[in-house]
């Protein structure tokens, strides 16, 4: 079974969605500020990953990657057409680091969640609280610098057993840890209430014109069916954000 399709999809997952997206992101921590060998390392497993994609990519864009391979530092004269097909390694496996690091990225993504879920500018920084889950402490320690560049962090701390945190935090749980940002890092508490009875305003206003719309039996049986199941749905949609807005304003009232 020759599945070009599903074999192009799988590079080019691991090329956008795990080396673009997060590996050149996650290598700027020790590239910029790590020691002079832990740089020269990262430089070299990135170096290696983009040969070996070029080469896994050459069948499905001959053209562009026989460009970029021949500007690969010595490959000037180097064919990626006649390079040697990449092999599995075994000794390249590592599952126990792959968990580690799939945890950190989890965690990434949380705060990212929590911050755009309250529509916080990208370059407010805030601080990060982590209550580690059992086995992790030592991997979100290591993992500080990629917090701070890739979460807008203005400090991590690990909390103790015991330790205090401010009465207004918002958090999320992941395997690695439980984060809990201060809210007061990342709004304005006075225009943030402001915005969201605005908003709320706003929904209950398009709720009740969307009931009224559906109370009305002229409508329902003279609409276009779709139409109507359109209408429906938007008012599902609407009474969610409402339940959503409600606890959201009373988190920031109380």
């Amino acid at each position: 079974n020759c599945e070009h399709g599903l074999a192009a999809q799988k590079v080019y997952e691991l090329a956008w969605s795990e080396f673009c997206d997060w590996y050149i992101e996650l290598a700027k921590s020790d590239l910029f500020d790590g020691t002079p060998e832990r740089a020269a390392t990262v430089r070299a497993v990135l170096r290696y990953v983009l040969e070996t994609l070029l080469k896994l990519l050459h069948p499905f864009m001959p053209f562009l990657t026989e460009e970029l391979y021949r500007n690969l530092p010595g490959y000037a004269d180097e064919s990626c057409m006649l390079s040697a097909w990449p092999e599995y390694r075994q000794e390249l496996v590592f599952e126990s680091e792959e968990a580690q690091m799939q945890g950190i990225m989890d965690l990434i993504r949380s705060v990212r969640n929590l911050r755009a879920e309250r529509k916080v500018q990208p370059g407010q920084k805030a601080r990060l609280l982590l209550r580690a889950a059992p086995g992790w402490e030592k991997t979100l320690q290591a993992a500080e610098p990629h917090f701070k560049r890739l979460s807008a962090a203005s400090s991590v701390t690990l909390l103790a057993p015991g330790d205090s945190v401010p009465d207004k935090v918002v958090s999320a749980v992941t395997v690695a840890a439980e984060v809990l940002i201060p809210l007061g890092d990342l709004i304005d508490f006075d225009q943030e209430i402001a915005r969201t009875k605005k908003e709320l305003d706003t929904l209950n206003k398009e709720i009740e014109r969307a009931q009224g719309k559906l109370n009305n039996p002229g409508f329902v049986s003279k609409a276009p069916p779709a139409l109507v199941e359109a209408e429906r749905q938007k008012l599902t949609d609407n009474q969610a954000m409402l339940t959503v807005l409600t606890a959201r304003l009373a988190e920031l009232e109380a």
